[in-house]
């Protein structure tokens, strides 16, 4: 146990007169559902979700397929280049906006159709996953992220993988408030040439059956970043009952684009107002 721990420790005990006979006992082993799901949450907010995982899958209740398609999920990610710990650097400032670029990287000269669909396959898991929903929110948030962060790569056209402002807009200098009305009739917010970053809809990726989830295989365009945005929130706010910076950043940067997402200020003409400013947010945002 970290010092910061300790410290939160004997503070709840003291505040709340309950009892504490092994105040120094290790929790790196955590026994019972109530320290395993404390230690499985303190690892979330320290973006250890290989930690997270262990605790969560050991959790009463929790079926060895259970587990073992959590295991599965996060296996697909890293043959993909995508390990826990790189989630751990990634966020590490709880800056979801800037880790999302820097996932981005992982995909270098393989992001497109076929890899998509793997990340995609990993994400379909958690709906093997139904008795512990800390767990599921788990799988969700990771295969989310790391399938929004391969929409990034596939809407760049560097062989690098590093994601530009130059792949959402077609003026970057010029686009740089999000407030509306300035961002809706900013021709600099314009979408980037042959870019994907262009549509005004939503692929909903949280069903309650996996047989309802969109295909995902056609024009990819910004109706799918947004859909694992939205799952990433989802994950989040249902889900994972984490704090601290590494939860509230991701909460944060997901929700802000879901709210711009289903704002209406403009009517008939939101599809062309709102997706000039949903590009604001991404150039803003992920640099």
């Amino acid at each position: 146990m970290n010092t910061r721990n300790l410290v939160s420790l004997l503070l709840f005990c003291s505040m709340f007169l309950v009892s504490c006979p092994n105040v120094f006992d290790p929790i790196d082993n955590p026994s019972g559902d109530a320290q395993l799901l404390s230690a499985a949450r303190a690892c979330f907010d320290q973006g250890n979700l290989t930690c997270a995982k262990e605790n969560y899958g050991k959790i009463t209740g929790t079926t060895d397929a259970e587990y073992a398609a959590a295991e599965t999920a996060f296996t697909i990610l890293e043959e993909n280049g995508v390990a826990m710990g790189d989630f751990v650097g990634a966020f590490a400032s709880g800056d979801a906006a800037k880790a999302l670029s820097s996932l981005a990287l992982k995909f270098a000269n393989k992001a497109g159709p076929t890899t998509r669909q793997t990340i995609y396959g990993a994400y379909k898991k958690l709906y093997s996953i139904s008795s512990n929903v800390e767990l599921k929110g788990l799988v969700r948030f990771a295969t989310a992220i790391v399938l929004a962060a391969e929409i990034l790569a596939e809407n760049t056209d560097n062989t690098d993988g590093v994601v530009r402002k130059s792949d959402f807009v077609t003026t970057p200098s010029g686009c740089t408030s999000v407030t509306t009305p300035s961002c809706s009739t900013n021709a600099s917010c314009d979408k980037a040439s042959n870019k994907i970053i262009k549509s005004v809809s939503s692929e909903n990726l949280t069903p309650t059956a996996v047989s309802s989830l969109p295909a995902l295989d056609g024009t990819l365009d910004l109706a799918i970043f947004q859909g694992a945005m939205n799952a990433i929130y989802y994950a989040m706010s249902n889900e994972i009952n984490a704090s601290g910076d590494f939860k509230s950043g991701t909460e944060d940067f997901s929700k802000t684009l879901q709210e711009r997402f289903e704002q209406d200020p403009f009517g008939s003409t939101l599809a062309t107002k709102v997706d000039k400013c949903y590009r604001a947010i991404l150039v803003t945002e992920l640099f």
